[in-house]
């Protein structure tokens, strides 16, 4: 698990390179849509993997950056020379909190709310915050609900696969490939 942690750790470090590079060219005037998609999964990928290592204090504070992010991609916040500074303080304080998991030092608690408070207030979750420009966008505390589901059981034959039982090798393999549209990618 140590070695597995060690990865997660490497990769944090790659991502928070990306990120940087990314606000960077934010800073700059490079709004485009490929910039802030990679800006957005820079975060996403350390949160995520955080929460596999149970990393609360970091998978808070990840997710609401995220969310703010978020308002960012959907073209719901612009990123104004202010709101682009807000991001670039909450990438110091992920980068405190991912050397914090390693072992390092703790970062301060007001220091952490201080950076949520602001990234809440992009999104309109905290007092006097930018409301959503949109009337059709994701609530920001927006919870699925599931939805009735009959599973269905499938009956693989194998001669829906194009050959006969008796043909079929002992153990046979199906390689299945997802490939999601790109507006798939939209939502996250």
């Amino acid at each position: 698990m140590d070695d597995i942690l060690l990865v997660f750790f490497q990769e944090c470090e790659e991502q928070l390179q990306e990120l940087e590079r990314g606000l960077s060219a934010l800073s700059d005037g490079e709004s485009g849509k490929e910039t802030i998609n990679a800006i957005f999964r820079a975060v996403h990928s350390v949160k995520g993997g955080a929460a596999s290592f149970g990393l609360e204090n970091l998978v808070r504070f990840a997710h609401v950056f995220e969310s703010s992010l978020d308002g960012l991609r959907s073209g719901r916040v612009a990123p104004t020379p202010e709101i682009v500074k807000t991001f670039l303080k909450a990438m110091d304080v992920l980068s405190d909190l991912v050397a914090e998991a390693q072992g390092g030092a703790t970062v301060d608690t007001g220091r952490i709310e201080e950076s949520r408070a602001e990234l809440q207030a992009i999104i309109g979750e905290g007092s006097g915050g930018a409301q959503p420009q949109q009337d059709d966008a994701v609530p920001a505390d927006f919870t699925p609900v599931p939805a009735d589901f009959e599973p269905v059981m499938a009956d693989f034959d194998f001669g829906d696969f194009g050959f006969d039982e008796e043909e079929a090798p002992a153990e046979a393999s199906i390689v299945v490939t997802f490939s999601p549209h790109t507006a798939m990618y939209d939502r996250g």
